[in-house]
């Protein structure tokens, strides 16, 4: 399966926030994000992390039924997990959308060695989102020995 599209992953400012501490926290920028369904995977451009068996520039592999820009403006609802002195731990135990959690928080604070960027595979009458997606997590873990990184489990 080869990706329709890719474009970098980045946070940039909460222009539209209403205070400055909502101004302050990163959001991801989606300006450039395809409408479309199907699975995507995130994933380091040139970075590899050391998995059970090997190495590999993926980080997560997921999908959406609604549009990939929608997907990726709900990560954005975490944003206040992008701010210094957030609590990781405290967001886990107390909240739901744990990837989202995971997401933000890893994006906004961690140093990258690399470029992330987001591939993204549309969805067509043959081959549907989920279809899609545990394909590539099949194939992942068959080289791997384990999910991504920021994969918490199989629905």
């Amino acid at each position: 399966m080869k990706p329709t599209k890719t474009v970098e992953l980045f946070l940039i400012k909460n222009s539209n926030g209403r205070t400055e501490a909502t101004r302050n926290r990163r959001i991801i920028d989606v300006g450039e994000f395809p409408d479309e369904i199907g699975a995507y995977v995130i994933r380091y451009r040139t970075h590899k992390v050391p998995r059970f068996f090997g190495f590999s520039e993926i980080l997560k592999i997921g999908n959406t039924v609604d549009s990939f820009k929608n997907r990726f403006r709900n990560y954005n609802h975490q944003c206040d997990l992008t701010v210094a002195g957030s609590d990781l731990y405290e967001a886990l135990k107390t909240r739901s959308q744990k990837t989202n959690i995971r997401l933000m928080y890893f994006l906004a604070h961690t140093n990258h060695p690399s470029p992330i960027d987001v591939e993204f595979y549309y969805a067509s009458p043959s081959s549907q989102p989920t279809e899609m997606e545990y394909e590539l997590i099949r194939t992942y873990m068959t080289q791997h020995g384990e999910l991504p990184p920021l994969n918490f489990g199989m629905k």
